[in-house]
């Protein structure tokens, strides 16, 4: 084998990096059809890795779990000026931004149910007030509802067993 395949002593075997990583072997193969990973050669007829290989899973990973395409993941892997993956990795910034904005108003909606004296969401001006902001789509983000009106009344926590 020329010097320049020959995988350093240290490489992992494709098993290691299935064990290391949990990722499936024709996940693996897969990456590799796709250029987002590269054997570094070949022990004993099993494809053998840099351990550089790991990091490389953890950043597919991380854009997977982003909603990032396997071609757009290649293209920022590869940093592709063609592709375009500054563009590309912006727009999916901030669509994340969003969807973080989103899930805080989510949240912030929830803890206000959780300790609103109102019995349902019907009920409550400050949720209602929220969800028709929510539906107008003119939300500013800030995801902040006061609830200084909707604090648990002591007859409502009497009535609810507190």
């Amino acid at each position: 084998m020329p010097e320049s395949t020959r995988p350093r002593p240290d490489a992992l075997l494709i098993s290691d990096v299935v064990r290391l990583t949990g990722v499936a072997s024709s996940a693996l193969r897969f990456y590799e059809r796709q250029g987002l990973v590269a054997p570094s050669g070949r022990r004993s007829g099993q494809r053998c890795y840099d351990s550089s290989i790991l990091e490389r899973i953890a950043f597919v990973d991380l854009c997977q779990r982003a909603g990032l395409t396997v071609r757009e993941i290649a293209a920022v892997v590869h940093q592709d000026e063609d592709f375009g993956w500054r563009a590309v990795a912006q727009r999916r910034l901030e669509s994340l931004d969003e969807q973080i904005r989103s899930i805080e108003r989510a949240r912030t909606a929830l803890r206000h149910l959780l300790y609103c004296r109102h019995r349902s969401v019907a009920e409550c001006p400050i949720v209602r007030a929220s969800l028709a902001e929510h539906a107008r789509r003119t939300h500013d983000g800030s995801g902040v509802i006061s609830s200084a009106e909707c604090a648990p009344s002591d007859a409502g926590s009497r009535a609810a067993g507190a």
